[in-house]
């Protein structure tokens, strides 16, 4: 509730929460879990990743923030996939809104 709380005293509202049944404010990802996880009780441990995504709705626009947070002692793995994202993912976000802007639009579009 914190969050929640935080988003609706800066006079935004929760993007994610009741979007297609989705029952919480923030989208919280544990390991394996890719994308949009539901928040839950289970306590973080030693060696876990978590990302935390954070979308408000403003002024008639969505804005979305995402980080990710290792948790106590990663394994070597890990630390190197994470390190790999954070290097290719302004890449990314640059390709798309070059390919975007240039009129080339996707099935989602």
């Amino acid at each position: 509730m914190l969050i929640h709380d935080a988003i609706i005293r800066s006079g935004a509202y929760p993007s994610p929460l009741n979007y297609g049944g989705f029952p919480k404010s923030i989208c919280t990802s544990i390991n394996e879990v890719v994308v949009h996880g539901v928040p839950d009780a289970r306590p973080l441990r030693s060696g876990d990743i978590i990302n935390i995504d954070v979308t408000v709705y403003l002024g008639g626009y969505h804005g979305d923030c995402s980080r990710t947070f290792l948790v106590g002692k990663v394994g070597d793995r890990a630390k190197r996939l994470v390190e790999v994202l954070i290097l290719v993912l302004p890449q990314l976000d640059t390709t798309l809104l070059t390919t975007h802007s240039k009129g080339n639009r996707t099935q989602s579009d």
